[in-house]
C-alpha cells in the first residue's frame, strides 16, 4: 500500500505541500512525492461531481512542486503531468522545456539536452532546477567553464543556506532552496 494511505483525509493544500517539503528535507523525497500526490487527490475528491471546481493558486502550487520534485527525481513524464495542469503561459512552456531537456538527455541527445535547458532558462530564471539541470548538462559535455559557472551559483547557494536558522527554513523562500541542495546532494551520490 501507499505510505499514506491511510492518511487520505482533505487537508488544505498548504499543509500537505509544507509537509511534503519537511519529508525532503529529511531525506525522504519518495514520501514527499507522494504526499504531494495525496494531497491532489484529496483536492480533487472534494470537487463538485460535475467536476467543474476552480483551480485555486494552492493547487496550482502543489502541480508546481510535484512537476519539480519529478524533475529532479528524474522522472520528465511523471513531471510532465503536473506541468499540464498549469496555466497556457510562457511559465509552463518553460517547464515542459525542462522536460523534453530530460527526454532528450535520456535519449543521448546532449546539445539538444543543453538547448532546451538554456531556452527554459531564459523564461524561468535561475531557478535550482535549470541551474542544476545545465550543470549536469555541461559537465557531461566536459564544457568545464560553463559548468563551472553553475556548479559555483549552486555552492554559494548550499553556503548561504547552512547559515539559516532552522526554524525560518519551512516560513521562507529559501526552504525551497534548501530542499532543492538536499535533492542535489541526493542526486549526486546516485550517478
Amino acid at each position: 500500500g501507499k505510505f499514506f494511505s491511510k492518511h487520505r483525509r482533505p487537508f488544505p493544500l498548504l499543509v500537505y505541500a509544507t509537509t511534503a517539503r519537511r519529508l525532503v528535507a529529511a531525506g525522504q523525497t519518495e514520501q514527499a512525492i507522494e504526499f504531494v500526490e495525496v494531497g491532489l487527490e484529496a483536492w480533487q475528491s472534494m470537487a463538485p461531481p460535475d467536476g467543474d471546481h476552480k483551480r485555486g493558486q494552492d493547487e496550482l502550487a502543489m502541480h508546481l512542486l510535484a512537476g519539480r520534485l519529478q524533475l529532479l527525481n528524474a522522472q520528465p513524464d511523471k513531471a510532465e503531468e503536473h506541468f499540464n495542469e498549469l496555466p497556457q503561459d510562457k511559465q509552463r512552456i518553460a517547464w515542459k522545456r525542462l522536460v523534453q531537456g530530460l527526454r532528450l538527455l535520456r535519449d543521448g541527445k546532449l546539445e539538444a539536452a543543453r538547448d532546451e535547458y538554456r531556452q527554459a532558462t531564459g523564461v524561468i530564471g535561475q531557478e535550482f532546477q535549470t541551474q542544476y539541470l545545465l550543470a549536469d548538462i555541461y559537465l557531461r559535455l566536459q564544457q568545464w567553464p560553463e559548468a563551472l559557472v553553475y556548479l559555483q551559483q549552486l555552492l554559494a547557494a548550499d553556503a548561504e543556506l547552512l547559515h539559516l536558522d532552522p526554524q525560518a527554513w519551512s516560513r521562507s523562500k529559501d526552504f525551497d532552496a534548501l530542499v532543492n541542495l538536499k535533492l542535489l546532494r541526493v542526486r549526486l551520490k546516485q550517478k
